[in-house]
């Protein structure tokens, strides 16, 4: 037995480069974000408790080893995001149409709790080994009070807001079970096969609460018409034509009632964790002295795919299309009837998302020769097949959009498509991850007089190259509608790199491997210079189209030395 307690007093933030005097501006058209963002600070006390036990007992004429274990952990989360200067931020989604985000500092208070026990038997007799077990896991999320200042600029519009905290909280249940065997064909047991199916429940996300929020929620802004009179590039209060009224606004305010302390989204009662349900059946084979072979295949499907955000009242038919051109291509876009949108105050459901899973194929292939006759090596290769399917119920506004991540937009909306998550918040910019092959290689070779050489090479299928148009859809803003078939009709070239390394040890005294000894070492990066595009503007129309924002690291060599004891 074993338990483990741990407190952890941790935050961190992040504050703008441009400083806090001066608004930001985010400029589609042209690709470019400049003046300042955001200041964000975080305050996460988290508390975790760990216990788990094995025990061991003969009988079936075999062994048996049983695991369990229980854990507990509570994540509260105190944090504040405020833009900089009057707190509106500049969208400009072409020369003539310009938009103010006129926004509410969010102050976020929630606390997660996270409880799960799991049991387990590992069965072995002979050549055979079975195990199953079964793991249960309560995630639940709920807010508590805080305040948001009103807005700098115009405090009328955006007034400070005292929330009290409460309300609907998130509670997910679930009990997973997990099987598997393993068979040695031969005597040797250089052959063995390998079978396994697992339930897999997904992790809940608790700042997901916040939704209910009206002083946390991610959006509470309302957006109104721009126009930059004096053509400094800049928002200034006398510029904001709120005397239009809002051109559309975020989900976490109705603009109507931006003192109300009921946000005006709701989370679906039956709201509940997504779902895999994963198979693999493998062989591995000893083709020769430390040589070995192996084959695996995995499927996997996932349902209830959360933070699925549709209007509140609204279906598909409620919704109505138009045409966008730019750069030479036409798009249909879609808005949602305003009087509708109004009614619920701009209120959307947190749910899972109905009539839609994805499924997953996948062969993986390996080869891995034991460190001997001075002399290793590796070889990995992948391929899959990850792939959406879509009903009439997963789909609210019908604009085809190269999100595939659900959310409040509808995605290609094209039965048996790719799977192509876009990056987020890892700093990178514009990232479609999905490629259908992958292979990495790598080999170690000793040479005289205690040299090394070492080699690795990578290699992918390029990601996705979803080409858009982005056009205003009304009510829910400007979206970024699909100009392709497909989200993978266009893709980055294929990528490879090369990495070599050659080290010299200098052994401090005579004796076993582990003695005191330094290794000296130079690695080379990227062996070939290789400028593979790994993003580009994907706009139809921008003044940036089709201009590089990323492409793989230059040749790089690091010389480095290590004192091992």
């Amino acid at each position: 037995m074993s338990a483990k307690y741990a407190w952890y007093g941790w935050g961190y933030g992040f504050a703008p480069r441009g400083g806090t005097g001066q608004q930001g501006i985010v400029d589609y058209f042209n690709d470019h974000s400049y003046g300042s963002y955001v200041t964000y600070t975080a305050r996460k006390p988290w508390h975790i408790v760990d216990v788990s036990g094995s025990a061991f007992h003969a009988a079936g004429g075999g062994s048996h080893e049983f695991k369990f274990g229980f854990g507990y952990r509570r994540n509260p989360n105190h944090s504040t995001t405020r833009y900089s200067g009057d707190e509106i931020l500049g969208i400009i989604q072409s020369p003539t149409e310009k938009y103010a985000q006129v926004y509410r500092a969010r102050v976020v208070n929630f606390a997660g709790e996270n409880y799960d026990a799991f049991i387990g038997d590992t069965f072995s007799r002979g050549r055979f080994t079975a195990n199953g077990g079964l793991r249960w896991d309560r995630q639940t999320a709920a807010n508590t009070a805080s305040t948001a200042p009103a807005n700098t600029a115009f405090p009328d519009l955006l007034p400070s807001l005292t929330f009290p905290g409460g309300g609907p909280s998130i509670n997910w249940n679930d009990v997973s079970p997990r099987v598997g065997m393993t068979y040695a064909l031969d005597a040797n047991r250089k052959t063995v096969v390998r079978a396994s199916f697992a339930r897999y429940a997904g992790q809940l996300n608790p700042a997901e609460v916040t939704f209910l929020n009206p002083a946390g929620g991610y959006y509470s802004y309302i957006a109104y018409n721009w126009v930059d009179t004096n053509h400094d590039g800049f928002v200034q209060k006398n510029e904001v034509l709120t005397n239009l009224g809002p051109a559309y606004h975020g989900s976490s305010v109705d603009p109507a009632k931006p003192t109300a302390l009921v946000s005006p989204n709701t989370i679906d009662p039956n709201y509940h964790a997504n779902h895999d349900n994963e198979l693999i059946v493998g062989l591995d084979r000893e083709a020769l002295p430390n040589l070995a072979v192996g084959a695996a295949y995995t499927y996997r499907t996932t349902d209830d795919w959360p933070s699925w955000k549709p209007r509140i009242g609204l279906t598909s038919a409620d919704y109505t299309g138009r045409t966008a051109t730019a750069g030479g291509q036409t798009v249909t876009v879609y808005s949602p009837n305003g009087a509708k949108v109004d009614a619920s105050g701009g209120g959307r459901v947190l749910s899972n998302r109905p009539d839609y899973h994805s499924t997953y194929n996948g062969l993986e292939l390996s080869l891995n020769k034991r460190l001997s006759n001075k002399w290793m090596a590796r070889i990995a290769f992948s391929f899959n097949n990850y792939v959406e399917h879509f009903g009439p119920g997963a789909i609210q506004n019908p604009t085809r959009t190269d999100s595939t991540s659900g959310g409040n937009l509808s995605g290609p909306q094209v039965d048996g498509g790719q799977v192509a998550p876009r990056s987020g918040g890892s700093g990178k910019g514009d990232i479609f991850y999905n490629a259908k092959w992958q292979l990495n290689a790598n080999g170690f070779y000793q040479l005289p007089m205690d040299f090394e050489l070492g080699a690795n090479l990578f290699g992918r299928q390029g990601y996705a190259m979803p080409l858009i148009v982005r056009a205003s859809a009304g009510a829910d803003g400007a979206v970024r509608a699909l100009a392709t078939p497909t989200v993978d009709e266009n893709r980055y070239p294929n990528l490879w790199d090369l990495d070599l390394r050659l080290a010299k040890i200098f052994k401090i005294s005579s004796g076993p491997s582990f003695a005191p000894r330094i290794i000296v070492s130079a690695d080379l990066f990227n062996v070939f210079n290789s400028d593979t595009v790994l993003s580009r503007n994907r706009q139809f129309g921008s003044a940036a189209y089709r201009s590089i924002n990323e492409i793989l690291s230059p040749r790089i060599l690091r010389v480095g030395v290590k004192f091992q004891f």
